[in-house]
């Protein structure tokens, strides 16, 4: 079946169940809820009416479709086809989740005597209605499912569909878990001075979203972690993207609750009084989240160290058991470890972790910039005289932001620095690394770009005021304005410096490897052949000893041999001489040859006539062997495929958004 005719059979029988379903959960409130007459008519036609339409375009549809996917093995195992069904399931399970967290509410409602809901009968009855009839649909789809998977062996992307739709899960229950968690704290934070504010309400939806979240969560991540010893699931792109987004979306969430904890606690400390429920009430979001926020931080690394970890234990056994399997086991192990290091860590490991450093680094170097503006900010006004009413609360920002930026930047930039500073592959797989690059780039465009708006904002009053306009307070404007050019103006130079320092290591390190790398030229006795490549070879490699053998005096000694690299003209690659042809056929190095002109020979490429050719022809051998002396290395990748689009796709939205958001930072920061 062709992909269009696939995508056509499955996107109309998903549609079309959906409105049979929903259409049975119309009938089913309509006929229960006991509504007046006129609105039961209205109701029940329109029910009946979904039904009536979608269940024979379903019918037929899934018909056709599921003809072809007996016939063929191949159609039973498209990808499409596990988007339908496992879209069935998460179109129902999501349903049935809502309505559940609905009669949750409900229920506490009523244990906490909150004001009762109009027609509580009526709206548990919907609700039970959209979760049996989503359930009936749910366990359709699961029969399906596993129908599939008994009949043939489904390929990857069949089980690629599963865990997407398991990870999915995983975050939605994590999620309403935190979710829940945070607003029950700080409900319970309330309670020790309620004031005005009714926390019941809050309470009341945080207890049902943690009874709803952890369950699912919880469930999930025991499926899930039954793949924690197979390699290839540990492998997947699926898996390695959500716990990675899942573990940068928890540290940055964490440390954004800890940033409002400590600004609310720090008001008090300097001079802010408060009534204890209005302090109270601005303290709990920020502190009730943070804690459940730190577990899923700590329960997002400990998932990513798991599927991380080289060697695992076998099914059923525990750790005791199987230290007590003595020496054979441990050989076992670090023989299964040296293996699997080599297949999967350095082609994962150390790219995950930067990214994940680098978000920190992100992080803390926005916390920080961002404090050092409301410091000085602060300190210009309470110099100048004109600090605003609320500099106590812009101090307690500053105060919080640099606390919480300055010490999580400081501990990873530090490593990571460290890291690109070393000698050898693994400080030059660390400098080149596309993470490292992309940080410190889109770190001097932020510099750049900020202080060329915030610079344009001060440029601004300043021409007014030359022109007989001035602000009122055009001084402290000014300074204000100054000090965001500076800060930007830091912030590019500084980055700017680093990526001047891995350029400067890099540079040594290349001309370490160039004075290892020797070249060989065999050249005729005359003509321009060996003076352009030698011309060429210094600029492209200055370091690289290079020798020049006329051919014509016979095959090179074993001093020459040595070479790892042997530049020849085409003519001697035609025509060698018998010992010449013996050499090439033992020497161990890489051989480059020039297209040179060679009587009775044509070359399918086009060259520039005279000396001129030979010049270019000298310039791309050298090009070459730069090329051989850095080393055919493959940039760090973590992902491929679909992936790669969809992490280039936000990269391009979120340099919009910096952009975006910088503009709006020079020019609203400053007054």
């Amino acid at each position: 079946m062709s992909t269009l005719r696939r995508l056509y059979l499955y996107a109309v029988a998903l549609v079309s169940l959906e409105t049979v379903v929903w259409g049975v959960i119309g009938l089913a409130r309509g006929l229960l809820t006991g509504l007046p007459q006129d609105l039961l008519a209205a109701r029940i036609a329109t029910s009946l009416s979904l039904v009536l339409v979608g269940l024979p375009v379903f019918a037929v549809h899934w018909f056709l479709a599921q003809r072809r996917a007996r016939a063929d093995a191949q159609e039973r195992s498209a990808r499409l086809r596990a988007v339908f069904l496992y879209g069935v399931l998460f179109a129902a399970f999501l349903p049935a989740l809502t309505n559940t967290l609905s009669i949750l509410e409900i229920t506490f409602n009523q244990i906490l005597r909150l004001p009762a809901v109009d027609r509580l009968t009526t709206a548990l009855v919907d609700h039970l209605a959209a979760i049996l009839v989503n359930l009936l649909a749910a366990a359709w789809g699961l029969f399906m499912l596993r129908t599939d998977w008994r009949a043939v062996p489904v390929d990857e992307e069949y089980a690629g569909v599963r865990r997407l739709h398991r990870h999915l899960w995983l975050l939605i229950g994590l999620g309403l878990a935190v979710l829940g968690a945070s607003q029950t704290f700080s409900a319970m934070i309330r309670l020790i001075e309620p004031g005005e504010y009714d926390m019941r309400f809050e309470l009341s939806s945080g207890l049902a979203q943690l009874l709803v979240g952890a369950p699912v969560w919880l469930f999930t991540g025991r499926i899930l972690s039954g793949a924690w010893a197979e390699l290839a699931e540990r492998r997947a792109s699926t898996r390695l993207v959500a716990l990675s987004l899942l573990l940068a979306a928890a540290a940055g969430a964490t440390l954004v609750s800890t940033y409002g904890s400590l600004r609310q606690a720090l008001l008090p400390l300097l001079g802010e009084m408060q009534e204890r429920a209005d302090f109270l009430r601005d303290l709990a979001p920020p502190l009730g989240s943070l804690l459940p926020l730190a577990g899923a931080w700590l329960y997002s690394r400990r998932l990513l160290s798991s599927d991380l970890k080289p060697v695992a234990l076998e099914p059923g056994s525990t750790p005791r058991a199987a230290l007590g399997r003595g020496w054979a086991f441990a050989r076992r192990a670090l023989d299964r470890f040296g293996r699997l290091r080599k297949q999967f860590i350095p082609q994962r490991l150390p790219e995950l972790r930067r990214l994940y450093d680098y978000a920190l680094v992100l992080f803390g170097l926005a916390g920080s910039f961002y404090g050092l503006h409301e410091l000085i900010a602060v300190l210009v006004d309470r110099l100048l005289g004109a600090a605003p009413g609320d500099w106590r609360r812009t101090l307690a920002q500053g105060i919080a932001a640099l606390a919480v930026g300055l010490p999580v930047w400081l501990g990873a930039w530090t490593q990571l620095n460290r890291e690109a500073a070393l000698e050898g592959d693994p400080g030059e797989r660390a400098r080149r690394s596309l993470t490292r690059r992309s940080f410190l780039y889109a770190a001097l465009f932020a510099g750049v770009i900020g202080s060329m708006f915030s610079a344009g904002a001060m440029i601004y009053q300043l021409v007014r005021a030359a022109l007989g306009e001035p602000e009122p307070e055009l001084l402290p404007n000014t300074l204000q304005q100054l000090k965001t050019v500076a800060l930007f103006a830091l912030l590019g130079v500084y980055h700017w410096n680093v990526m001047r320092q891995d350029g400067e290591v890099a540079e040594r390190a290349m001309r370490r490897r160039q004075a290892q790398f020797p070249v060989l030229v065999l050249a005729p006795d005359e003509g321009p052949f060996a003076d352009m490549l030698v011309t060429a070879l210094a600029q492209e490699t200055p370091e690289a000893p290079v020798a020049v053998h006329p051919y014509s005096h016979g095959a090179p000694d074993e001093t020459l041999s040595a070479a790892k690299v042997v530049l020849l003209p085409g003519e001697l690659l035609v025509r060698p001489s018998e010992a010449l042809r013996l050499w090439l056929q033992g020497y161990p190095g890489q051989r480059v040859v020039l297209p040179t002109t060679v009587e009775g020979w044509q070359w399918a490429i086009e060259t520039p006539p005279g000396d001129e050719a030979l010049r270019l022809q000298a310039r791309q051998a050298a090009r070459q062997v730069r090329r051989l002396v850095e080393g055919e290395r493959q940039p760090e990748t973590l992902l491929s495929g679909p992936w790669r689009t969809v992490v280039i796709v936000a990269a391009v939205i979120g340099g919009f958004l910096l952009l975006t958001g910088l503009i709006n930072l020079a020019m609203e920061f400053s007054p």
